[in-house]
């Protein structure tokens, strides 16, 4: 019985999976449609900025509420309304021609896909002992992030020939299909009876081991987050001076680097006893890293520059460990909730600081343009915009150096 439930879990693991995969993709997907939707709706910096800061925002004000509902009504039932969800927004997406009510669709597009993590973490920790639990987070994250190579490759490169609302059509067909599978793959919970009150969630979101590992992980999350998701391929065009299929390449790296540190990092990590210290490693580490790649003069193409990308991307996989540290005492009762509260500030920092850099950016224009009357941000703007990612960085390392590993070996 024990096995057929691993079993069942694993299955329902590996169909969430390649909806968090899709989410990805679909979250990733402006970046590279800057200019032609800037061009299109005749935005500046600050409005596309919503595209991801509204998504993220959708994301993040429903992690604890879709914890809750997993907690209580089980994983089968929320996945599957929040794929709808997710596949609604896509397809208004798709078929509107109005800037706003794309706004909309992006909010809508976030709220469909916030279970798709922590309901994934849910099932990992309901099913799997804790020795095991970090490999299977990083996994999670490495297979999904696959989404933002697509993302950031494919749609770099079909867009010059095909219109975005054909990107977002195609995307709708495919998260019907992943409806599909799930409904298929993902079996009904046994019957639960648990639930939580709001004092307890409210005792969770101010608990210590709670609250410092979340704000740690917007810090470890932020080149990802600023760049990856939303800002690294115009910036990149703007460092390099390069095209936006060669700057989506470039950007993918930070990807590509994620794939393997988030299953990495957390794995060497937890096998050490030493999950507070790898937390500290990958801050320390992606900070240095930030600020080589945006203060230095690198040069396009060098073997240093996509070394640091890639690394960059590599120990962003350590925010996994803060997964792990904040769930090392859940149970079945409360690991939605205590994966939805972190969730919740990390997505919910990563969408105000992807809307501070587009009101910087706007702030410090010079008042050039481009060949289409759109505004033009150069290097310098970047450079400055992106200086508030260091800091933040910056404080999530200090705020680091207050956690604990509870049975450190060493």
């Amino acid at each position: 019985m024990i096995k057929a439930n691993k079993n069942s879990g694993l299955i329902a693991w590996l169909a969430i999976t390649v909806f968090y995969f899709y989410q990805y993709i679909v979250r990733a997907a402006p970046s590279s449609m800057f200019g032609d939707i800037t061009e299109q709706f005749g935005i500046n910096a600050d409005k596309f900025a919503t595209l991801g800061s509204l998504y993220l925002i959708g994301y993040a004000i429903m992690q604890i509420p879709v914890g809750i509902m997993m907690d209580k009504f089980g994983v089968r039932k929320v996945v599957l309304i929040s794929i709808l969800i997710c596949v609604v927004g896509t397809f208004i997406s798709a078929i509107s021609d109005s800037f706003v009510i794309i706004q909309i669709a992006r909010f809508i597009e976030g709220v469909g896909s916030a279970c798709a993590l922590t309901s994934g973490l849910k099932v990992i920790s309901d099913n799997f002992q804790e020795g095991k639990r970090a490999i299977f987070f990083g996994s999670t994250v490495s297979i999904g992030v696959l989404g933002a190579v697509i993302s950031s490759n494919i749609i770099a490169l079909v867009i010059d020939k095909y219109h975005p609302k054909d990107v977002w059509y195609t995307l709708t067909v495919v998260g019907v299909v992943i409806f599909i599978v799930s409904f298929i793959l993902i079996k009904p919970n046994e019957k639960q009876s648990v639930s939580i009150e709001a004092k307890d969630v409210f005792k969770l979101c101010i608990s210590r081991k709670i609250l410092i590992p979340s704000i740690i992980a917007i810090g470890l999350y932020v080149p990802v987050a600023v760049l990856g998701d939303l800002w690294g391929i115009h910036f990149l065009q703007t460092k390099f001076n390069v095209t936006k299929s060669i700057a989506a390449r470039i950007n993918a790296l930070l990807y590509i680097g994620m794939i393997f540190g988030s299953a990495v990092v957390p794995y060497i990590f937890e096998r050490l006893g030493r999950i507070a210290f790898g937390i500290r490693i990958s801050i320390l580490i992606i900070t240095i890293l930030f600020g080589v790649l945006i203060y230095t003069n690198l040069i396009y193409p060098s073997v240093l520059l996509y070394i640091i990308i890639i690394l960059l991307g590599f120990f962003c996989g350590g925010e996994m460990l803060c997964f792990t540290f904040a769930l090392s005492s859940s149970n079945v009762r409360t690991s939605g909730v205590i994966s939805g509260v972190v969730n919740t500030l990390n997505m919910a920092g990563s969408g105000i600081l992807q809307q501070i850099i587009g009101i910087t950016l706007d702030f410090v224009w010079a008042g050039s343009l481009n060949l289409h009357g759109n505004r033009s941000y150069s290097e310098g703007n970047f450079v400055f915009a992106l200086t508030s990612m260091i800091l933040v960085m910056v404080i999530c390392l200090i705020f680091s150096l207050f956690m604990k590993d509870a049975n450190n070996k060493h």
